[in-house]
C-alpha cells in the first residue's frame, strides 16, 4: 500500500514539473531588466529604442526613405527565437502618431529575418487593426484594415496549437474577454516579438512621427496545468485521507 502512495506522489509531481517548466519568458521592460536574450534590430539606424517601464520604439519624421518597406526589412523590431512548439504570445501596447499611417504590434517571422512572405504582423494604427503578410505584392494579405476606433491600450495575443493553427485575439482592457480577429494556418515561425512600421508620402510632403509603447511581452508566461494533473493530484490526496481515516479506526 505504501508503494502505491509513493508511486502516485511521484507521478503527480513529475506531471506537475513537466507542465510548470515549459518554455516561457516575460518582460516588463523595467529599467535595468535583463533583456540580453532579446534581439534589437534597427536596420536604418534612425528609430530609437527606450526601456523605462515599457519598450518605446520611436520613429522620427522627416525621413527621406520608407522606414518599413513592404517586406519589413527596414522596420525596427525586437524579437527572441523560439522552439517549434505550441505557444501563447501576448503584449499590451499604446501608440501615437503625427500624421499618415503606421502598423505596430506583434511580429512573427521565419529564419529569413523578416524579409520573406512567411511573416505576419498583427498590429494596429491609431484606430484600425490589421494582420499583414510580409510579401511585397500582398500588402493587404491575409486581412485588410479593420476599424476598431481610438484606444488608449490595446492587448494583442497569438495562440498557436503546435500543429499549424494560429489564433489572433485582441481586447481593450485586462478585464475584457479576448475577441478573435482572425485564424490562419500554413505558417511556421522561428522568431517572435514586436515591430513598428511606418509609411511616408514624399509627393504630399507627409512624413509620420510614430511612437509605439509596449508595456510587456509574454511568451507562454502563464502555463495552465492540465485537468488530468489536477485529477491525479486530488486522487492522491483522497488516498491519503482514506489511509489516515483507516489508521485512526485501527
Amino acid at each position: 500500500m505504501r508503494k502505491m502512495y509513493l508511486t502516485c506522489l511521484a507521478v503527480f509531481f513529475l506531471s506537475f514539473s513537466s507542465t510548470a517548466t515549459a518554455a516561457s519568458w516575460h518582460y516588463d521592460f523595467e529599467a535595468g531588466e535583463d533583456v540580453s536574450q532579446l534581439q534589437f534590430v534597427n536596420p536604418t539606424g534612425v528609430p530609437t529604442f527606450t526601456i523605462n517601464g515599457d519598450l518605446e520604439i520611436y520613429v522620427p519624421g522627416n525621413a527621406a526613405y520608407d522606414l518599413c518597406s513592404w517586406v519589413n526589412k527596414n522596420a525596427p523590431r525586437v524579437y527572441r527565437n523560439v522552439a517549434n512548439e505550441a505557444f501563447t504570445l501576448e503584449t499590451k501596447m499604446g501608440t501615437s502618431a503625427t500624421t499618415y499611417t503606421f502598423l505596430s504590434g506583434l511580429f512573427l517571422y521565419d529564419s529569413a529575418d523578416g524579409i520573406s512572405a512567411n511573416d505576419l504582423i498583427f498590429g494596429a494604427s491609431s484606430n484600425s487593426m490589421k494582420l499583414e503578410n510580409g510579401a511585397a505584392s500582398n500588402h493587404n494579405y491575409p486581412f485588410n484594415w479593420r476599424y476598431i476606433g481610438a484606444y488608449s491600450d490595446l492587448y494583442l495575443q497569438v495562440v498557436h496549437d503546435g500543429s499549424g493553427n494560429y489564433d489572433f485575439n485582441y481586447k481593450f482592457s485586462a478585464a475584457d474577454p479576448w475577441a478573435l480577429y482572425a485564424s490562419v494556418s500554413g505558417y511556421s515561425f522561428d522568431y517572435l516579438g514586436v515591430i513598428t512600421k511606418t509609411w511616408y508620402n514624399p509627393s504630399a510632403g507627409i512624413y509620420p512621427t510614430v511612437t509605439a509603447d509596449f508595456d510587456y511581452l509574454n511568451y507562454n508566461y502563464q502555463v495552465p496545468i492540465p485537468g488530468a494533473v489536477w485529477l491525479l493530484g486530488s486522487g492522491f490526496l483522497g488516498l491519503l485521507g482514506l489511509k489516515r481515516r483507516f489508521c485512526n479506526k485501527t
